[in-house]
Formats: C-alpha cells, structure tokens, sequence
C-alpha cells in the first residue's frame, strides 16, 4: 500500500473535535412548568452532556467518526501497486542506440521501450518526480526532474531511435550526477542490454533492467579497411568484415561500389552462425595524374531475414596517395629502416639524433611530416611534425615520469581504432622485458593496454601529436612478425594526416579537425542531402555536432592561402564517412543481465511495469453512504 499524500493525515484531528462536541453541556433557558413529571427526562439529559460523565454508547457517534475516517484516508490517496517503487525520483534511462530500430511485431524495440517508460511515467505519484534519460553513444537528459507527467511523456513521445553505437557509461554517470542532488532516486534502464560492461565504481543508486526485444536472425558489416598494397604501387586492397551472431547461416553478396555502379561483388552461401566472413578486394588506383577524393561503399546484401539495415553498408573515402617525408631518427636500425622504406607513397630520410636536432633548427618548410625517435627523444617537441617515438617517452607530455613495469603483461587493446583494425598484440605477451605504464592524460587515447595504464597512447601536446610506444620493440620478436609493418603504416598514415583511405567515424561522434587562420565557416552536406552551416573555431578548425546519420559527410570551406588565377580563395573539400561498425549493434540478440560496476543487474522484462490501483473513489462513496445513514438516524431519533 502507497499514500500519495500522507500529510492529510492531520485532517485526523476532526475526530477528537467531533467527540469534544459530544462532552459539551447543553446550555437551557429556565422556563417555569406545571408538573414535575419531565425531571427524570431532564436528569438524564444533563447526564449525557456533563464533561464527567462517561461517554454512553450512541450510532450517531460511530457513524460522524466513520465518515471522518473515510474522508481523511480518501485525502491521503491510498494506492496498491503491483510493484513497490521506492524512491522520490524516477530516472528512466531509454536506449536509443541502433539495434533498438529492430522491428519485431510489427512495432520496433524503442517503440515497446517507450511504451514501458510512458506506463512507469504514468505510474509516478504526486509527491514523486521523474528525469529521461537517453543513451547511445553518449547520454543526455532529454527532460527536466519534474512531477509533471505531461511533461515526461512528451518528452518521451517525441523521441526517435538512433543509428549510434551503445555506452551505457556515460548514462550511468549522468544518472549518478542526477539522483546526488535529489533527497531519493531509483533508476531503471529500458534497453535490450547490447553493450558492453561498465566497469566504473560501484554507484549509490539502486538500479533496475527492463529488457526489450527477442532474437532474431540478422548479420552485417562489422569492420572496414582500406590500405595500399606494400611494395606495390597504385593498388589498394579494401578489407570488410560480415559478421552471423544470428542463430542460423546467413546467406548473401558482398558488393564494392563506387557511385552507383558495383566494380566488385562476391558471395557467400552462407556464413555459419556465430561466425565471421572476412574478405578482400583489390582496387586499382589511377596513376599519372592526381584524382579526386573518392567514396566507396561496401554492401552486403542479405538472402535470408535480416533484421537490422543499419549495418548493411558502410563507407570509406579514397583520397589520392600523398608523399609523406618521414625522418627515422637514433642509432641503426635495419629492420625499422627496411620496414619504413616499404611503405608506400613515404620518402624515408635516415638521420642520427645530433643531424636531426641540427635540421630541426632551419627551415620550417623543410621539416618532415612525421618524425620516428628510435629509443632517443628531442630535447623539445617541434612544432608542425608528428611524432612516433618508440622506446623513448616525449619531452614535458608525461610528468613526472611514468614508472617502469618489469614484464609488463598485455590486457587488452582498442580494435576498433584505425591504427589496430589489422594488428594483433597477443603475441607480445610475455615477450616485453619492461616497459613504462602511460597514464591517461587529456587528449591522450590508450593502443595497448596493461596493468594500471597504457603500454601504446595517443597523445596531443601543444600544436604536435604523436604515438608513443613505451617499450623497445628492438627488445622483442615484434619486427619479426608481420603486425609490425603494418603497425608502423597504419601509424605513419595516422600521424601523417593523409590516409590513402579514410574510415571514417562512428555514429555519436564528431568530426574534429585543425584549420586555417581566416577561415571564418564550412559548409556541410550530410548524406541525406541537408546542408548546414558551420561557424569555424577561433583558430580556424572545424567541430560538428554529433553525428546521426550514416554515409558520407561533405565539408567545404574557402582556403585564405590558397587562391585562384583571378585571386580569389580555392575551395578546398573534405569527405568524412560515418558507418556503423560495430559487433555489439549487429549481434541483436537481447540481454537478460546487465553488467553495471561490477553488479549483474537481472533483466525483469514486462513484469517489471507498475500497476496502480487507487482507492481514494471507494473511500470517498463509502463516506458519502456513511454520512446519509447518520442524517437519517440523527432526525429520526
């Protein structure tokens, strides 16, 4: 049982009220009568009205304290629900992510879960509140934390699924923020649990699941890649990943398209279930003259049922291949030196640490793109080139100076970066005789990880970028195994800016990337054709707003330092994909536990929507007949 308003219970004290009344005397003229037979009927009177006398049993009493009673609970809104909520705040966290589009029933699974919220909204008491929440690849409160149930619905009603990944991190961390500056909270999340665990601290906030959703066959694009063939010019093989958690084989054609026109297609008769298909093409890239950027769309045509389109297709831009000029700096290296030479479209200049620092002081227009520090470092990181130092740590970005772990085991490592799409570090485990541990830092991503931080990060320092790997790979067997020369191509194209290829983002995320001085705004075209304008940042850059749609994004601007014949400035284009890509999203299959901070939070399906039963309309009739059956007996007596 649930009182809405348990503060009218000080309506009580009609009671008492009603009960001094009885007690009180009845105040009578003194009138002179003509016998005394009356007395005795007088006596007993003043009886009854004296303070001191006891109180004598009478059925109009019983029935005022009734109706008094009925009145009082009918104000304090008694309630039974079918489930006990406690708390004061609701926080209702909806999953908007790409798998919650799977139709099923002719409705999708955000549609049920907005359902499920709307009844809970619905079911939310006068003295409670409530918050929503949505989550994909990141979160935001899409309501204020009211007691206005109008407002949480139509809060609710007008939201739509997106095309994005799912992190359930970010919500839990909003919802935490929320319910620390709340008296009370509860939180549900309404979501077919396809993410990842989150493994933050433990969360003062009781936490409940409703899952939505059942499994269904679907399979789709997991992974694309692009790279220039090493040691082969003007060929580029792009690498796609299709992936069967459906409960059947999958069936389908795997189509490379440029345009609208298909330059190559294969098939698979069908892809086991829980297994991958992973295949290549192999693209021939004009030579001689300098094409345009290029968008390429690998797509995968199911045969049997597919239950999530978003991840039928993805992209990726091919731009024409620049020559990047790459300085190997330290002592000699031969398998580094060979392994840089291969690579395609680079002009390799060897130099040992005193030449370089020397060349570093001269021209600026005459410094590399991307420097490679073989186990030495500069005494200050130059502006304008990146940095990849391998056994050596970059000046000022890391202090004090990380500590150094002796066999530093491997963990675990990011995948879906584009510099690890196609290298494996399971083998340097238990190959690495020390090594420093990298803490996180701002603008710093983790490659590689151990115990306590990173063994390979990102970093940004001032106006230069780099990769740093904190262990000599001269001290392993790593340049001996054919992950390295594809690390070092993937870091060197990272770090030089020009891809041969560019993957592109996901869903959620933004593309971010350094301008020029004077630009003042871009122009988008987003894949639906929408174009917007967008204001350039102080120093030139550009920033978008999350992204929600799949395809390619065109972004042109006007470049102030380059101009025309006629003098006016060129514009310049710049083509970003935004694919799907992820295993978490196409493996649709619902989850019945959560992983939250190490917690597993048990799914409670439909089961967990409350029902409310009110009881104030009975209460309230029954005082009313109460109350007619003390009037009547009042007059009749």
């Amino acid at each position: 049982m649930t009182w809405l308003a348990p503060s009218m219970a000080w309506f009580g004290l009609l009671a008492p009220l009603v009960l001094l009344f009885w007690f009180l005397k009845i105040k009578r003229r003194e009138i002179p009568i003509s016998s005394t037979l009356l007395w005795s009927r007088v006596i007993e009177d003043k009886r009854v009205n004296s303070p001191l006398q006891r109180l004598r049993r009478s059925l109009v009493l019983l029935l005022q304290l009734l109706v008094i009673t009925c009145a009082v609970l009918a104000l304090m809104e008694p309630e039974r629900r079918g489930e006990e909520v406690f708390g004061r705040v609701h926080i209702l966290l909806l999953d908007t992510s790409a798998s919650m589009g799977v139709e099923e029933g002719g409705r999708t699974r955000f549609e049920r879960a907005r359902e499920l919220a709307l009844e809970r909204v619905e079911a939310i008491g006068s003295n409670e509140r409530g918050v929503v929440i949505t989550f994909d690849h990141g979160a935001r409160a899409v309501s204020p934390v009211t007691a206005d149930r109008a407002v949480l619905a139509r809060a609710l009603r007008s939201l739509r699924p997106g095309v994005g990944r799912t992190r359930i991190g970010p919500a839990i961390e909003l919802a935490v923020s929320i319910a620390d500056q709340q008296r009370e909270a509860v939180g549900v999340v309404l979501s077919d649990g396809r993410f990842e665990a989150w493994d933050g601290e433990g969360i003062p906030l009781p936490l409940d699941f409703v899952s939505v959703g059942r499994e269904a066959a679907n399979s789709g694009i997991t992974a694309l890649s692009a790279r220039a063939e090493l040691g082969v010019e003007g060929v580029l093989r792009v690498f796609a990943e299709v992936r069967n958690p459906g409960p059947d084989p999958a069936p389908g054609t795997l189509a490379l398209r440029l345009g609208d026109s298909p330059v190559r297609v294969s098939r698979n008769d069908g892809i086991p279930p829980g297994e991958r298909w992973s295949h290549s093409f192999e693209l021939s890239t004009p030579s001689g003259t300098t094409p345009e950027a290029r968008v390429l769309e690998v797509a995968w045509t199911p045969e049997g049922a597919d239950a999530l389109a978003a991840d039928d297709a993805a992209w990726i831009v091919v731009e024409p291949p620049p020559v990047l000029r790459v300085w190997k700096v330290g002592p000699p290296n031969f398998v580094l030196e060979d392994a840089l030479a291969v690579l395609p479209s680079t002009r390799l200049e060897t130099l040992d640490a005193e030449a370089a620092r020397e060349r570093l002081e001269g021209d600026a227009e005459e410094l590399p793109d991307v420097i490679v520090w073989d186990r030495v470092s500069p005494d200050a990181l130059p502006e304008g080139p990146s940095h990849l130092l391998l056994g050596a740590l970059p000046p000022g970005v890391w202090e004090p100076e990380p500590e150094r772990m002796t066999a530093p085991p491997v963990i675990t490592w990011d995948r879906e970066h584009p510099l690890n799409r196609f290298v494996s570090y399971s083998s340097l485990d238990g190959e690495i005789p020390e090594g420093w541990v990298l803490p996180d830092r701002p603008g710093s991503e983790s490659l590689l990880d151990t115990r306590g931080g990173g063994l390979i990060r990102t970093f940004r320092a001032a106006r230069s970028r780099g990769i740093v790997v904190g262990f000599d790979p001269v001290r392993t067997r790593w340049p001996l195994r054919t992950s390295f020369p594809f690390f070092l191509q993937g870091a060197v194209t990272f770090l030089g800016r020009s891809a041969e290829a560019t993957e592109g983002v996901r869903p959620g995320e933004r593309i971010v990337f350094d301008g020029v001085e004077g630009v003042e705004e871009y122009r988008v075209t987003e894949p639906d054709g929408v174009i917007s304008i967008v204001p350039a940042t102080a120093d030139g850059g550009f920033r978008s707003a999350e992204l929600g749609k799949l395809g390619p994004y065109i972004i042109e601007w006007e470049d102030p330092d380059r101009r025309s014949e006629q003098g006016e400035p060129l514009r310049r284009k710049r083509i970003v994909p935004v694919s799907l890509l992820s295993l978490e999203e196409s493996a649709i299959r619902p989850a019945s536990v959560i992983d939250i901070a190490g917690t597993a939070v048990e799914e409670r399906g439909s089961g967990g929507v409350i029902s409310r039963r009110s009881f104030w309309p009975l209460l309230l009739a029954l005082g009313v007949t109460l109350l007619m059956g003390e009037w009547f007996l009042y007059h009749r007596r």
